[in-house]
Formats: structure tokens, sequence, C-alpha cells
């Protein structure tokens, strides 16, 4: 949702949205590479796989977590729109002396910010995370579609919810 921020409500309610962030990045061992708020709304771009912090079972840690992101964030009010992709991304500190930020970049992440840009307060996942997540995962299939910067359709994948045996390989990090 786009909030205004023009009230301490609505910082209030940001506040406890990365809050709910946090915890869950906590326990699954994905990381915050960026915070904006914009005319779009609030966006977080989390990365799963960063160097120290990856895991075999990335891409399901990835959907876990924004399974129980959004089922969370509803508990107060808020809707989220999130796009996962899976593949290769080069993790480096970006920008200037002054302003730098360790982040990810790639076309995996690319992709991924278009897919939440096609979801509507859904998960939406590309091929390769319906892929190696599909065991774990219970996916509606979705008419491949156009997306900025892709010659051809993408291929995509609305996650629905956890199956109850899952392909994880890691142990998750209790509440």
């Amino acid at each position: 949702d786009v909030l205004a921020y023009k009230n301490m409500t609505d910082i209030r309610i940001m506040q406890q949205a990365l809050l709910v962030m946090y915890d869950l990045l906590e326990r699954y061992d994905g990381m915050l590479a960026r915070f904006q708020i914009d005319d779009k709304g609030s966006v977080l771009k989390i990365v799963f796989g960063a160097p120290s912090m990856s895991h075999q079972d990335d891409p399901v840690r990835a959907i876990h977590f924004a399974i129980e992101a959004q089922r969370r964030l509803q508990e107060i009010k808020l809707q989220a729109c999130i796009g996962i992709a899976t593949g290769a991304a080069m993790f480096a500190l970006v920008g200037s002396i002054e302003r730098r930020e360790y982040t990810a970049v790639g076309s995996a992440v690319i992709l991924a910010a278009r897919l939440m840009q096609q979801a509507k307060c859904e998960i939406i996942v590309d091929e390769q995370t319906f892929r190696v997540t599909r065991g774990s995962i219970n996916y509606q299939h979705l008419p491949a579609s156009r997306v900025k910067g892709y010659r051809l359709p993408i291929r995509m994948f609305r996650a629905l919810d956890k199956l109850k045996i899952t392909k994880l390989l890691a142990p998750i990090k209790d509440p």
C-alpha cells in the first residue's frame, strides 16, 4: 500500500512493517539490500544467497519468506506485491565515496523487480524459481507476459502456499 508518511500513524505502520521484515529476514537468512519510498510506495529489495549467507535452498527460503511476509503484513493491514527470480547476481558496493551501499545487481534482480511490477498483491515467480521450488510450494501457472527489457514473453507462476513436505535442506531459525 502507498502510505503518505504525513502523520505518525503511517510512520508507526511502516516501522511495524520493517520489524516484521527484519524478523523474517533473520529467520530465513535473507538480506535487506535496499529500502526506498517513492511515488509507487515503499519498496524493499530483499536478496537471498549473498556471500557468507548462501544456502543450497535459497529459492525455497525466499518463497517461504514471501508467503509469511504477506500473511504478517496483512495482519497490520498492508498488502505486498512480490516478485522473485532465481539466477546469478553480483554483490558489491555501489555508489560514490559519499554514499554507497552493499547490494545485488544482475539480470535476476532486474527480473524480480519486473515481476513485482506485474504482481497484484500476490507473489509472482519466474520459471527458474518455479522449477527449483515446485516440490515445496503450490503454484498457479499464469500466461506468459512481456516485461520491460526482455525480448520474449516471460513464463510466470503465482505462489499460492507452502506444501506440507518441503525441500528445505538447511535448518531455518525458529522464531
